[in-house]
């Protein structure tokens, strides 16, 4: 669902980012727009798991979608939300001049992190295995105290415990103010052209 999602709005963020800054493509063709985009990781996201790929992913996803002409930069960020019809849409706009700093920040965020859904169910069924094993007798007693003993260690510390996740950030930092959005390790490359090209543009 969120890779149809990405691939709707991936094919539509341009025309979504001219029109609210009220440009035609004409006006922004300095230098290849780029697209900078991620899970929306914060400590208010809505919905987070970690899958069987050991990829967290949340129900909220960020797209930044940058572009140039020849004295200014244009930020266009939406961010759309999985579990409820909410989208956000913000716009930015700087001269070359006025950014002081790009940065990117891996950053880490600790989370209580639901795990695969197996994991979850397994443990509460070792739980119920154990409790209806230990009147059983000595035997099964122990075995059911045992079963019972992983059932807990199953739900509690792989079903739900808390994780660290790291986190990407591209910052421009103008005076006064901070653009923050979340990137991909994939995006990297593209941000270093875009600072070589800001050094070309003070110079």
């Amino acid at each position: 669902m969120l890779k149809r999602k990405v691939e709707e709005f991936s094919s539509q963020i341009e025309t979504r980012a001219l029109d609210a800054h009220g440009m035609d493509s004409d006006e922004v063709k300095e230098t290849r727009p780029i697209l900078v985009e991620n899970y929306y990781l914060d400590a208010e996201s809505r919905y987070f798991k970690m899958f069987r790929d050991e990829t967290f992913r949340t129900s909220e996803y960020q797209m930044t979608y940058l572009m140039f002409s020849e004295k200014q930069m244009y930020a266009y960020r939406y961010v759309f939300d999985l579990a409820s019809a909410n989208t956000t849409e913000k716009t930015n706009e700087y001269f070359y001049e006025d950014i002081t700093n790009v940065e990117v920040t891996q950053k880490q965020i600790e989370f209580l992190s639901p795990r695969p859904i197996e994991y979850i169910i397994g443990g509460i069924a070792a739980i119920i295995i154990g409790i209806l094993m230990m009147p059983w007798g000595s035997i099964f007693s122990f075995l059911g105290f045992l079963t019972l003993v992983v059932g807990v260690i199953i739900t509690a510390f792989l079903g739900f415990s808390r994780r660290t996740v790291d986190t990407l950030t591209l910052k421009l930092t103008v005076p006064g103010n901070e653009f923050i959005c979340a990137m991909n390790p994939e995006n990297i490359a593209a941000i270093q052209g875009m600072k070589a090209k800001l050094r070309e543009k003070k110079q």
